[in-house]
């Protein structure tokens, strides 16, 4: 068995465990049936509670995880051959939607309650489960986070990031624009005490990124009230979080926007080596190689704190020998790979997948609107 030992199971539940997954071989159900239950949940537990420390959601995953073993019979699905197996079958989020239809965001619910049995078969094997009926020894490519559609990333190798630093130079339109924010941002107008001088850099980062926020007067009053200058200077991460929220920018719906994306460029163009800049592109590579690699500890709504974001980004850094590089460049190579691959790599129904996920995420945290997201 590949992995570490499932914490707290005891060695004679691993032994058996061993003896009848692998000796007696995959499909043997004996072994499935005779497993208690309560200690196969506590194990499961464990297991979550040492790999995701700050999730408070752990029990509704362990629900999740074993939905099937309470609905198998509706399902048509044995929850015990899925075990016995390590295999899920490619029906299952299918026949999940339609169970949920009527809920709100039936595919996103599925998705998650697929990706909890996912991990309770990661548990019990020690690695990431295959998820079609092809041969075990055939490895699916890794998946982007942990739902059905994949990518092929390179690996991020300092020879890479000179590449794509190299061609970020041969962007014109890009080093022009980050060259005029610049400008504004470092010497023209460095300071945010004046309403006009906040006004006028947040209007213009608005318009260059096309992060669509319709009434910029509210935010650069807020910034203003704030008084940030000494918290950018020192590279202060919960700058971004405060910038983020509490400006009163509404979505139809009434709720406040979550300007989280913009509020890291907005500190970023003061300050670049210490507030790498928050996308969609860059969360993407992020969950990737964390899949992949387990380069860091995170849960994906949790790269929506900036703390935890540039905790991540540190660690990227620091996983992959890529200290000759400062954040910035990082930042640019993140940036530019993330939108090399991904648009490439995803079609109709993955885009709309990967969608669904977010529209769950942005529920889960008390925001419903997709642009508190990501501008």
């Amino acid at each position: 068995m590949s992995g570490d030992l499932p914490p707290n199971m005891g060695l004679t539940f691993f032994v058996k465990l061993w003896y009848n997954n692998f000796a007696r071989g995959k499909g043997d159900q004996s072994w499935v049936k005779r497993m208690d239950k309560n200690e196969l949940r506590n194990g499961f537990k464990k297991y979550m509670q040492k790999r995701f420390p700050n999730d408070r959601n752990i029990s509704s995953t362990i629900s999740m995880a074993f939905f099937l073993e309470r609905y198998g019979d509706e399902f048509g699905m044995d929850f015990e051959r899925v075990l016995s197996d390590r295999i899920i079958p490619d029906s299952y989020r299918q026949k999940l939607a339609e169970y949920f239809e009527g809920s709100k965001n039936p595919r996103a619910r599925a998705s998650i309650y697929e990706r909890s049995l996912r991990l309770l078969l990661e548990y019990l094997d020690g690695q990431p489960p295959i998820a079609t009926t092809q041969p075990r020894t055939e490895r699916k490519p890794l998946t982007a986070n942990h739902t059905a559609f994949t990518v092929s990333v390179p690996r991020p190798t300092k020879q890479a990031i000179m590449e794509y630093l190299d061609k970020w130079m041969r962007l014109p339109g890009y080093t022009a624009q980050e060259d005029a924010l610049q400008l504004l941002f470092q010497e023209t107008f460095p300071c945010n005490t004046s309403l006009s001088e906040v006004l006028v850099k947040c209007s213009t980062l608005n318009d260059f990124y096309g992060t669509n926020i319709f009434r910029v007067f509210p935010l650069a009053k807020y910034i203003v009230s704030l008084n940030i200058d000494s918290r950018l200077t020192a590279g202060d991460p919960q700058l971004v979080n405060d910038i983020s929220l509490g400006h009163g920018i509404k979505s139809k719906s009434g709720k406040e926007l979550r300007l989280f994306s913009f509020a890291s460029k907005y500190c970023s163009h003061h300050n670049p080596l210490d507030f790498p800049i928050f996308d969609s592109y860059v969360e993407k590579l992020l969950i990737h190689f964390r899949n992949a690699d387990r380069f860091s500890s995170f849960r994906n709504d949790e790269l929506r704190d900036y703390l935890v974001f540039k905790r991540v980004i540190l660690d990227f850094r620091k996983t992959y020998h890529l200290q000759d590089f400062d954040l910035k460049q990082i930042d640019q190579y993140l940036w530019q790979l993330g939108k090399d691959v991904f648009p490439k790599q995803y079609g109709k129904r993955e885009r709309e997948d990967m969608a669904a996920s977010h529209i769950e995420e942005v529920a889960s945290n008390g925001y419903d609107d997709l642009n508190g997201v990501d501008i």
